[in-house]
């Protein structure tokens, strides 16, 4: 017979269970929750035959109930956009039965532990056995774009039962420019010759659909840039939009011209990615009218007639001096 003693108190034989697996030799196995917290114990072991001639043996065993191992682990982050939050999918899971651990009882504590000034959120998310951490880095002036960074993080368990061992892991993370879009907001019309064709667009950045109020504007004709001040103007009317004219005796005469609108980012914080869009431009031919003067009078036969007319610009409403034939 063998009964196990704690001190000189004997264990209750619910929590330990001996298995004979040959000759005088036995398996004692004990359940670690006969203990309430993790540790190094004794225990009493006492051996007695049912033979009167063998004498009862008692020894010390020593024995340790350990933390269980847990594991942080992380799905990859895409590239963050500068000055904005990420999210990072987090487990927390036991090693030994790879069960997640959950936080339904708020027992589970989240540290970030390198820098400082975090801002930050976590959720046990219980519908998907995950964490769902959220990390801010508007207040992180060191995060560059480019630059490739490290959370190191940690999630304990509080000092009960089932004694889930503290872990860490490490989470990288990489800044980017901010995405940018490039949309027409009003289409140019159809433009006589020798007039400014107007239309406008709306520079905004795809990562919060905000406008972007600073920019400068390109404007080109295939490979060839025109010239700002003499061939094309911008003004930012509103949040985001900007009126362009360009002049279309800059463009290839008459018919549809394709410029390229190139819209780039001033520079510096908060890093906006620059744009750009084609806009087909049509130019048309100036509209005109010829208008009797002055009519011509009653007259002879066989003498001439004289009438005075007038070539008009229905654009300016002004004269054309110029006319190549007149039939």
């Amino acid at each position: 017979t063998i009964v196990l003693y704690d001190g000189a108190v004997p264990i209750s034989s619910t929590f330990y269970t001996v298995y004979e697996v040959g000759s005088g030799v036995y398996n004692v196995v004990l359940n670690s929750t006969y203990k309430a917290t993790p540790g190094t114990y004794n225990i009493n072991v006492k051996i007695s035959a049912s033979e009167f001639y063998y004498a009862n043996k008692e020894d010390v065993r020593s024995f340790t109930v350990r933390y269980r191992s847990t594991l942080i682990s992380a799905e990859p982050v895409s590239s963050v956009p500068y000055s904005s939050s990420f999210t990072v999918i987090l487990y927390y899971q036991d090693i030994i039965t790879l069960d997640d651990i959950g936080n339904d009882s708020s027992l589970v504590t989240f540290e970030i532990l390198n820098g400082s000034s975090w801002i930050f959120s976590i959720e046990w998310k219980p519908a998907f056995g995950y964490y769902q951490l959220i990390v801010e880095t508007s207040n992180q002036p060191t995060l560059t774009v480019g630059s490739i960074n490290v959370l190191y993080i940690s999630m304990t368990y509080a000092y009960t039962s089932p004694f889930y061992k503290f872990d860490d892991a490490y989470v990288s993370f990489e800044i980017r420019t901010r995405a940018s879009t490039l949309e027409r907001q009003e289409a140019p019309v159809p433009t006589p010759y020798l007039d400014n064709i107007t239309f406008s667009v709306y520079y905004s950045d795809a990562d919060d659909l905000s406008p972007i109020t600073s920019a400068n504007i390109y404007i080109l004709k295939g490979v060839t840039p025109l010239s700002y001040g003499t061939q094309y103007f911008y003004t930012h009317i509103a949040d985001g939009i900007y009126e362009i004219i360009v002049q279309s005796s800059a463009l290839d005469g008459l018919g549809v011209t394709t410029v390229t609108v190139q819209v780039d980012w001033i520079g510096g914080a908060p890093f906006h990615d620059d744009a750009d869009i084609d806009i087909d431009l049509t130019v048309t031919r100036r509209t005109t009218n010829v208008e009797i003067v002055t009519p011509p009078s009653q007259t002879y036969y066989l003498e001439n007639l004289t009438f005075v007319i007038s070539f008009i610009d229905l654009e300016t409403g002004q004269e054309i001096e110029a006319i190549k034939n007149m039939v």
